[in-house]
């Protein structure tokens, strides 16, 4: 459904996670660009998604956006992954992003 980034700290950006390098070009950058990425689990999926969640105004989730569940006892995982340059240097809090999704159960041929 959407992604809410007020509570992420000012300084910080998030990009594709596919974008993050190994090592970044400066300090400055290893310790504010960060790759936010949410994935499925191993089990009860039909599809292999893979959403990025980066603060840009215009788009600010690309990949995967529907995720179709399989017919599966256990609960299927949603796994979100941080990623990061090996040369951050510093410590403490980035803030909290919120991420809002949808749920729909079919209940029958024609309701949801």
């Amino acid at each position: 459904m959407g992604v809410n980034y007020s509570g992420l700290d000012t300084n910080i950006t998030l990009i594709d996670y596919n974008d993050i390098p190994r090592v970044a070009a400066t300090e400055e950058e290893a310790n504010t660009v960060f790759g936010l990425n949410m994935k499925t689990g191993q089990v009860g999926w039909l599809n292999n998604g893979s959403t990025s969640f980066i603060t840009n105004e215009d788009t600010q989730i690309i990949g995967t956006k529907d995720y179709n569940r399989e017919n599966y006892n256990n609960v299927p995982a949603l796994v979100f992954y941080l990623y990061h340059s090996k040369n951050l240097t510093t410590t403490g809090s980035i803030g909290s992003v919120t991420v809002s999704m949808v749920a729909i159960t079919p209940i029958d041929d024609l309701n949801n």
